[in-house]
This record gives structure tokens, C-alpha cells and sequence, in this order.
């Protein structure tokens, strides 16, 4: 996905949108603790009542039909399919505009005139978008991931040297010439993969590339690739040349997560040596609340398994309680609404890198805005 083709999508949907719009980004992930149970509506309908404290008196009417719509779509529209959702809803007729996404984004709830698209356009740059080359001796199809979607965006056989016959059985002296010819017809192949490849990257801007399909095939187109393109080559996997696309972005989500843990193992490293630094970061459940508390988050880490206690809590962080039942679990959940109503983001850390976290922070630290 580019951002024309966003923009592109976008356009067509709301042509006959009158305005204002209602935008909604909400992290949906259910294996998120403060997700379960639908738990991102009665969030969503907290960030409403944050953007109806701002919004002119004239307007207050046609921002709850808005939302009230919004509602319905999340309380008996389909289950999200993502990390993500988003949703955009028009005040004058109704009408909604629904992706789901694979990736986390940025959560927050905008009321103007029309479709707010900043948090969607900050994460088609923030998250590297992947090639796949599905390449075998004669025929090449190329995809383009992004957001945790896959395109297909070539499908071809090299045109530029046919193919050679088999020799009979009665010329087994041409048996050396149909390998040579059978050779330079894989190596003309694989030059034009490689031309696809240049062309695509050039084009569509994609970060890594993944090799994938019989051993011979992506090895030559390896070996051709300029040198610039081979340092983007992250993967290199058997797969049939046929394989649905699935199952190709099975096998990218794969090679990707491997990435992201050892991004995050390195994320966790950077903050535990600017934390010791007092270089804009800080470990820790009460260094962590204090910061919180003056709305300097900019990226909060969490171990993947930490669950703060109420026990746990130090008196001067009392204000997070405000009154309410503290159930089990709902710490945690008040930690990471009130850093994302203050425009911080949430990452959550697994492996190494969780263990890591646990060992230097005890399972929880943030980056700070200043």
C-alpha cells in the first residue's frame, strides 16, 4: 500500500461526504490485556468525551450521531481482524469508511471537517515495508507487504530467450548444449528479476526484500542483485512458486518477527543505558508513574508478562486509583490508558528483551519527550 493508493482509496469512499468527519485509530489486538472483552469502546467513548469538551457548542449534536454510529459499528460490526482499527464516519449521512490493520497505531479519536489521516500516514513510514520475490527457473511473481497486508504487484516468465527443447534420445551428443542453453535462459531470467526488482524498489520504495522459491532460482537472483539491494536482502526461504499469497505472508510475518525482537532486544538496550545516563529515560514502576503523571511519555516499554499489582503502587502514584474498583489486572490497563490519552505510544516487549526489562526496570520503562 502507498500513499497515493491510500489517498487514492480514500478519495473514492468519501466523495460524497459532507463533513464533519469522525476519525477513529484504535489499538484493537486481542491478545491485549486492555482489550479483552471489547474493552477499547468504553476507551473510545472516553476519547469522545475528550473531543466533545473542545468542540463548538453548534457541533455537539452531529458529533454524537457520529459517534453513536462509531459505537454501533464496534459493538455489532464484524470482530477486528488486526491490531488495529480504523474507522471514519461522516456526521451529515452516516456513511463509514472501515480498515482493519495488522499493526499497531496510534490511538485517537479527531473531530473536523474532513478524514484525519495523520496517524495512518505516520505508520506507512514508520513500519519498513517488505518485497517478496517468488522466483523459479522461468517464472517470477512479485509481492509488496505493508501494514501486515500483502499485493501482488507482478506475475511474469522471461520472454527473452525461449525456453530450450529436451534433446532426443537419438542426439545425446546435444545433451551439453541444452545445459548450456537451459543455463543462460535461467541466468537471462533472473537478470530480468533483478531489472523488476530495481524498477519495483524504485517505484513502490519498499525497505527489505525476501527472497523465496527453489534453492537455484533465488540464489542467481541474489547474485545479480546490485550491491545495494543484496544489504536489503533479509530472508531467503524455499517455497513454491505457486504458494498462495497466505502463505507467503505467513513466511514474511516470520522473518519479520525475528526483526522486531532483535530491534527489540536493542530498544531495551538503548533504554537502560540513556536511563542510566538520566539521558530522557527512565526504569521502573515509580520513576515511570512520576513521569506519567507529567505527561512525558513518548514510548512506553512493557515486558510482555508484567502485571503490576495495587499493592505495588507507591503513594505517589495514588492518583491513578481516582476512586475506582481495583480489579485485578486494571493497573496495568490505567497505565497504558492514560499514556496513550496523553499521545504517548506502547510497545510491549517479548524474549530476550522482555527479560531484559524485567532484570534492569522490573518490566516497565518509558522514553520521555524531554
Amino acid at each position: 500500500m502507498t500513499k497515493n493508493d491510500l489517498l487514492g482509496e480514500l478519495e473514492i469512499a468519501c466523495t460524497r461526504w459532507k463533513g464533519p468527519v469522525l476519525s477513529a485509530y484504535l489499538n484493537v489486538d486481542p491478545k491485549n490485556q486492555i482489550n479483552w472483552n471489547r474493552d477499547y469502546v468504553p476507551r473510545c467513548k472516553n476519547l469522545a468525551r475528550m473531543v466533545e469538551k473542545s468542540c463548538p457548542a453548534e457541533e455537539r449534536q452531529a458529533l454524537r450521531a457520529a459517534y453513536d454510529r462509531l459505537e454501533q459499528e464496534l459493538t455489532t460490526g464484524d470482530a477486528p481482524r488486526g491490531k488495529a482499527l480504523i474507522i471514519l464516519c461522516d456526521a451529515a449521512g452516516g456513511e463509514l469508511w472501515r480498515r482493519d490493520v495488522r499493526k499497531p497505531l496510534r490511538e485517537t479519536l479527531e473531530w473536523g471537517s474532513k478524514p484525519y489521516l495523520l496517524p495512518l500516514l505516520e505508520a506507512l513510514d514508520e513500519y519498513e515495508r517488505f518485497a517478496v520475490a517468488l522466483v523459479d527457473r522461468s517464472r517470477a511473481r512479485l509481492f509488496l507487504i505493508g501494514l501486515g497486508e500483502i499485493e501482488e504487484v507482478a506475475d511474469f516468465v522471461s520472454d527473452r530467450v525461449s525456453p530450450p527443447k529436451s534433446p532426443g534420445s537419438d542426439h545425446p551428443w546435444s545433451e551439453g548444449n541444452f545445459r548450456r542453453r537451459a543455463e543462460e535462459h535461467a541466468r537471462r531470467h533472473a537478470m530480468d528479476v533483478v531489472e523488476a526488482l530495481i524498477d519495483s524498489e524504485r517505484r513502490l520504495g519498499w525497505d527489505r526484500l525476501i527472497l523465496a522459491g527453489p534453492l537455484e532460482g533465488r540464489k542467481e537472483v541474489e547474485r545479480l542483485l546490485p550491491k545495494r539491494l543484496q544489504s536489503k536482502v533479509v530472508g531467503s526461504v524455499a517455497l513454491w512458486v505457486e504458494a498462495k499469497r497466505d502463505d507467503i505472508l505467513e513466511v514474511a510475518e516470520e522473518i519479520e518477527a525475528a526483526i522486531e525482537r532483535k530491534g527489540e532486544q536493542q530498544m531495551v538496550e538503548n533504554l537502560v543505558q540513556d536511563a542510566a545516563k538520566n539521558h530522557a529515560a527512565v526504569l521502573g514502576l515509580e520513576p515511570t508513574l512520576a513521569t506519567l503523571r507529567e505527561g512525558r511519555i513518548d514510548k512506553l516499554l512493557v515486558a510482555g508478562d508484567f502485571r503490576p499489582k495495587w499493592s505495588d503502587l507507591p503513594d505517589m502514584a495514588l492518583w491513578l486509583d481516582e476512586g475506582q474498583t481495583r480489579q485485578e489486572g486494571s493497573l496495568l490497563e490505567r497505565i497504558l490508558e492514560r499514556t496513550l490519552a496523553d499521545g504517548g505510544r506502547v510497545e510491549f516487549v517479548w524474549g530476550e528483551a522482555s527479560d531484559l526489562l524485567r532484570e534492569r526496570g522490573d518490566g516497565i520503562g518509558a522514553f520521555l519527550r524531554y
